[in-house]
């Protein structure tokens, strides 16, 4: 019994030193696997390992430069300054459409306020025509002569051609008081010195109504020193016709005006003529050469 027991014994106890020595390997083994696995792991890196979570970083971030550049690219293309620019036209044009039609319904506003005006004018008119039909008719009949006048002056001045036999009308009746004279020197009293005198010049009283002298187109109205307000009619053929000494002239440049019509009156005279006292100068010339005015004048 003894001995079995010992045997018993034994057997448990070398079980149990099995069972450590089973454990211990294990540990020992799995150290050593760890061990190795580390040794191996920074064996096969050699500074070469990969971090897969930096590349993916750099992908991120080669992806998105490209897509900044890409985007530059796109910017560079469209030309941005280009499409303010054009934006900026478009916002002036929108402005300026804005304003024109505000512009024209101002401008249609005032055109119904006229037409208004004008409508109730002409209302007005009519009454009063109704009251006076007669003075009516005297409107009727100065319109259809003022038209009739307006037909024959433009048929009328198509030409000038005045000629030395037509000759000329008296501007105004006056004495002579001084001589047209271009051989020899005549007498200036204001003056008090001789001269060549290329002009009539004709006493009139100031105020006295000048007319023209031929038929022809005022091509000038100026002021002279010497002579003061004037006028210079073209009467056709290269005959030109100056007036001096005028005020109030009653003609227009470029105007035509037939022989007799009102030119203007007799202004004072220049300090030039102060002794002849107020006259009219009268100057006849042919391409510029002076004429004798007063041998194409009635005797």
């Amino acid at each position: 019994m003894k001995r079995r027991n010992r045997m018993r014994g034994g057997a448990g106890k070398e079980r149990a030193i099995m069972l450590a020595a089973s454990v211990f390997v294990l540990g020992a083994l799995t150290l050593t696997g760890v061990y190795v696995k580390e040794n191996n792991a920074e064996k096969s890196d050699d500074g070469y390992s990969v971090d897969l979570s930096s590349l993916e970083k750099d992908n991120t971030v080669q992806e998105n430069a490209q897509a900044i550049e890409d985007n530059q690219d796109s910017l560079s293309v469209q030309n941005p300054a280009a499409e303010y620019e054009l934006d900026l036209e478009a916002v002036l044009e929108e402005g300026e459409i804005e304003n024109t039609d505000l512009a024209k319904k101002e401008e249609e506003k005032q055109n119904e306020k006229e037409e208004e005006k004008t409508s109730e004018a002409n209302e007005t008119s009519k009454a009063k025509d109704a009251e006076n039909p007669g003075q009516n008719e005297d409107k009727e009949k100065s319109t259809t002569q003022s038209e009739d006048s307006a037909s024959v002056s433009t048929t009328t001045w198509k030409a000038l051609e005045f000629t030395e036999e037509k000759g000329l009308v008296w501007p105004t009746v006056g004495e002579i008081l001084i001589n047209y004279s271009m051989d020899k020197t005549v007498y200036f009293p204001t003056l008090a010195q001789y001269k060549y005198n290329p002009a009539l010049i004709i006493s009139a009283a100031e105020g006295k109504t000048i007319v023209a002298a031929a038929d022809a187109q005022i091509v000038e109205i100026f002021n002279d020193g010497e002579i003061g307000s004037a006028v210079r009619m073209d009467l056709g053929n290269g005959y030109e016709l100056v007036y001096g000494q005028l005020k109030d002239i009653q003609v227009s440049k470029g105007a035509y005006v037939s022989a007799g019509d009102v030119i203007g009156t007799v202004a004072a005279p220049s300090k030039y003529y102060s002794v002849e006292g107020s006259n009219l100068y009268v100057k006849l010339t042919k391409d510029g050469t002076p004429i004798n005015p007063l041998s194409l004048l009635p005797q």
